[in-house]
């Protein structure tokens, strides 16, 4: 026997205690199917983890809801379903799934068999505790119906039995398996989602169940766009605008606090804020410039855009650029162009012409602080004060010449005709314009 130490008491293993096979499976906390009899070929039975009896957690409360749930299991006739037993006594809804602090609180208290997640936030070790429980329940629960006899028939005949007359499942209408009334939405959700028959009363689309959060949330866009309210605020987008209205109005999902993820229990919002927010990520320094960067993704995309030397020409006009700027160029510079309806100006990027050229000053998201002029980036925000307002000139001749300019293209403009190519601080070597 191998005792292993953790932070409130030990944990012995037992080579020969029962095996918790059934802790990966999804849907519902008791299993769909039942495995006793079936053969386990080619697999290495997995060791349980059991604790010993002094060790034990020694909290009133515990020991209370573990001496209940012994001795229910223990009664041979009592005949309900021991995992709505435990729900109800813990005050857990029924078919949901309690997170616990404590992760060793799962014990069973017969054989003393643990049961924790092995990632933190999945589920397991409840849907394995109620398994394990209700397999001890089908064991030793004695069953008194005239329609059927404990010794005469298979163990899944019996077992199916008890889990449709006593404990109140109902069987599925498509693969007749017994599942828990509270779960069987869930059920056929993830088991049969090609028998769709909720349809959505704004727009006919198929859905599994009203319960689903798919459903909920298709819902609540449908409702998005006919709220009002008397908040004054503007929405830049629509999801936006449902999280608004869910949050501080309707109240029928629950809606994360720092972005617009919304979600149907509380359980899946903690496991949301935990894996999204809570998670310190080391950031990504670029090696050449020392730019930092949240993920891998941007600073490759950095490094792409940026530092990469090798120059492609354009195929539709004599400009280089690297490969990952050459495909902006061709898709704002020769795919989208044409002529403006509005002045007539044959113009590459007829979006950017019109956000540039045809929208009013007001409207554009950068005004400028001196005058009344606005621009729809910030880049050219910050070029127009420090050559307008404040005359400055920070980009001086890399070549060391005199010269100093208040942009990076007048400033290249003067490296290419007065020096023959672009300053590359590369070995001191330009690149060539040809």
């Amino acid at each position: 026997m191998i005792v292993l130490k953790t932070d409130d008491f030990k944990i012995a293993t037992d080579n020969n205690s029962e095996d918790d096979n059934d802790s990966d499976k999804e849907g519902d906390p008791a299993a769909e199917e039942d495995n006793e009899n079936k053969p386990v070929v080619g697999k290495k039975r997995k060791q349980s983890k059991k604790i010993r009896e002094e060790d034990l957690p020694k909290d009133e409360e515990y020991v209370n809801s573990h001496q209940k749930l012994k001795q229910m299991l223990e009664d041979t006739n009592h005949d309900e379903d021991p995992w709505k037993f435990w729900c109800q006594m813990n005050g857990v809804g029924f078919g949901r799934h309690k997170r616990m602090d404590d992760k060793f609180q799962y014990i069973c208290p017969l054989c003393l068999v643990i049961f924790c997640d092995r990632k933190v936030g999945t589920g397991q070790a409840n849907r394995a505790f109620a398994n394990h429980i209700q397999k001890h329940k089908l064991q030793t629960f004695k069953c008194t119906c005239n329609s059927i006899s404990n010794g005469e028939l298979k163990k899944a005949v019996r077992y199916r039995h008890i889990k449709l007359e006593h404990w109140k499942w109902v069987d599925c209408e498509h693969c007749k398996t017994p599942i828990f009334a509270e779960r069987y939405d869930y059920h056929l959700y993830r088991k049969h989602p090609k028998f769709a028959n909720v349809a959505c009363e704004f727009c006919g689309k198929k859905f599994v169940s009203k319960t689903t959060i798919e459903f909920l949330l298709h819902i609540s866009y449908h409702k998005a766009e006919s709220f009002t309210c008397d908040c004054s605020l503007q929405f830049k987008s629509t999801k936006q605008k449902v999280h608004h209205m869910q949050s501080q109005h309707l109240k029928e999902l629950v809606c994360c606090p720092k972005c617009h993820f919304m979600t149907s229990g509380s359980f899946l919002l903690d496991k949301h804020i935990k894996n999204t927010h809570l998670v310190v990520k080391s950031p990504c320094i670029c090696e050449q410039c020392g730019l930092s960067f949240p993920d891998k993704h941007q600073q490759k995309s950095h490094m792409d855009r940026v530092h990469d030397p090798i120059l492609l020409l354009c195929p539709k006009c004599p400009r280089k650029y690297n490969k990952a700027a050459l495909k902006v160029h061709i898709e704002q510079a020769h795919s989208k162009g044409g002529i403006c309806n509005l002045c007539g100006a044959q113009v590459s990027y007829l979006k950017r012409h019109m956000k540039c050229m045809h929208t009013p000053n007001h409207l554009k998201k950068y005004p400028c602080s001196d005058c009344d002029k606005a621009f729809i980036t910030p880049g050219p925000l910050r070029n127009h004060q420090m050559s307008v307002h404040l005359k400055l000139r920070p980009y001086n001749c890399r070549y060391g010449c005199e010269f100093a300019y208040n942009d990076l293209g007048n400033r290249n403009a003067h490296e290419r005709k007065k020096h023959g190519k672009v300053f590359s601080s590369k070995g001191q070597e330009g690149i060539k314009d040809e």
